[in-house]
């Protein structure tokens, strides 16, 4: 489970402490964007502009193991969209076939030289750390501007946010997916949102040291991906489970015309669970299932 371990871990796991917004410092002010290509290639986007920008200091531990979730509206309309494309296009297993039973299909990519279909799915020979480093998959291909034409008509508060590594996964039901336990990066760094598109009561979601839960199809659910989780079946159907999986970053945002990145001034320093709580800016409720 290489893929899943590499640069996971970041040093910023997320906490409900720090939401209120803090004084933004006179280079902050001063400093307006930063151009892509200023980010050298081997380095981790969100390490890179978090310190250029010197706003490493206001990111705050987060401790909390909730799952949050929202009604998604037109469900029924996004679930064709996603089978379609699923229809259309070829899908990839994870890691150029090292995990057979979880295939997908990228809907962001980082870079055309390789296949911009599958580089979300794990680490590629010509990829090296693109896995890790989510904020560089910002780029849509076909499938993805479909899906986010979507989100941008049913769910606009998503619109403000830029879209990073996201992509449609497929867990395969005739085989056991149990030893499945990762961590992925800090939601500061990846605002991860999954939506069961075809689900049934054999698939659930845990965290560790948590009991299992069963997500619903009709809702988009968020967690703090950082903490250890896995998703399984508890036995092997012929059935095959869709979960749609968004990537947004909280913080920046890129300008295409200009090919930069510069801050969401929308989110700034506002801690992840001020920006998913209901309060803020998704609108989720928290649950214990």
């Amino acid at each position: 489970m290489r893929g899943w371990y590499r640069g996971c871990a970041s040093a910023f796991q997320a906490d409900e402490g720090g939401s209120n917004p803090l004084p933004r410092s006179k280079k902050l002010k001063k400093m307006k964007k930063i151009s892509s290509s200023k980010i050298p290639e081997n380095s981790d986007t969100f390490e890179f502009l978090i310190n250029a920008f010197e706003i490493k200091n206001h990111i705050k531990p987060l401790r909390n193991k909730k799952i949050y979730f929202k009604k998604i509206n037109n469900f029924t309309l996004l679930k064709k969209i996603v089978k379609d494309i699923i229809k259309e296009y070829e899908l990839y297993c994870w890691n150029n076939n090292e995990i057979k039973n979880y295939k997908g299909l990228s809907l962001t990519y980082a870079n055309d030289l390789d296949n911009i279909y599958n580089q979300s799915l794990g680490e590629n020979e010509k990829n090296y750390n693109y896995y890790s480093d989510s904020m560089k998959f910002y780029k849509l291909n076909r499938p993805g501007k479909i899906i986010l034409n979507f989100f941008n008509e049913n769910v606009k508060e998503l619109k403000d946010m830029q879209i990073i590594r996201s992509r449609i996964a497929i867990l395969d039901g005739n085989m056991k997916n149990m030893n499945t336990w990762h961590r992925d990066e800090s939601p500061y760094h990846c605002l991860r949102i999954n939506i069961p598109i075809e689900t049934n009561e054999n698939y659930y979601f845990q965290i560790e040291k948590s009991p299992p839960v069963n997500l619903k199809e009709g809702y988009m659910y968020w967690f703090d991906a950082s903490k250890i989780h896995r998703f399984f079946n508890k036995k092997t159907e012929n059935f095959n489970r869709i979960h749609l999986i968004l990537g947004y970053s909280p913080w920046f945002k890129y300008n295409y015309d200009e090919n930069c990145w510069y801050l969401n001034e929308k989110n700034i320093f506002k801690n992840p669970l001020r920006i998913i709580k209901k309060d803020g800016f998704l609108g989720f409720s928290s649950t214990f299932f």
